[in-house]
């Protein structure tokens, strides 16, 4: 049975399982884009992929939700969580669309479904996500949907015959409704 909490206008979000492996895998290849998601700009063998999956599953990862697109029931990219601390009631968040279905409603809409699931379920004060400056995108996703800057990490990444800055970014529990109202998210507030 679907969780009816994880499906919004255009997209669905459904937990990994391995059957999902090889699609990840394909995104991991899109070394054009790879740079937006992950630190890890090596092209691994589809087996070095399957141990890096299975061992940050284990000991990293959080939560891995696939996004699929409601019209034709195919992935269009995939969010997970991370370095969730219990203690200090913080994760961090990573979000993902294939060039190719790229856009902002489908891209704000995993956001939004993905942050009203942690926030709901999770006993967290904020979620943390980073980017590093050439992904202007991105940034200027996260500002528009409410995170806010706690800090930079200066020259952090060398990529592209130069070093780039990382921007931490932050949303807090008391903001996200605002965001979910504005985009007219009817889940927003429901348990």
């Amino acid at each position: 049975m679907e969780n009816k909490k994880l499906i919004w206008k255009n997209i669905k979000l459904i937990p990994y399982e391995e059957k999902y492996f090889d699609y990840i895998y394909e995104c991991y290849q899109e070394y054009n884009s790879r740079y937006l998601f992950t630190n890890e700009l090596v092209i691994q063998s589809k087996r070095e992929m399957w141990d890096y999956l299975k061992k940050k599953i284990a000991s990293t990862y959080h939560e891995i939700m696939i996004a699929m697109d409601n019209t034709n029931s195919k992935p269009i990219g995939f969010v997970y969580s991370y370095n969730y601390n219990i203690y200090n009631e913080y994760l961090y968040i990573t979000l993902y669309i294939r060039t190719k279905e790229r856009n902002s409603i489908l891209g704000a809409e995993v956001g939004a479904i993905f942050l009203d699931y942690l926030f709901k379920y999770y006993p967290i004060r904020k979620i943390y996500c980073t980017v590093y400056d050439y992904n202007k995108n991105s940034m200027k996703f996260l500002k528009n949907a409410g995170f806010k800057a706690e800090g930079i990490l200066k020259k952090h990444r060398y990529f592209n015959n130069q070093y780039h800055d990382m921007h931490i970014m932050a949303l807090y529990r008391k903001d996200l409704y605002e965001l979910l109202k504005r985009l007219g998210y009817k889940e927003y507030g429901k348990k």
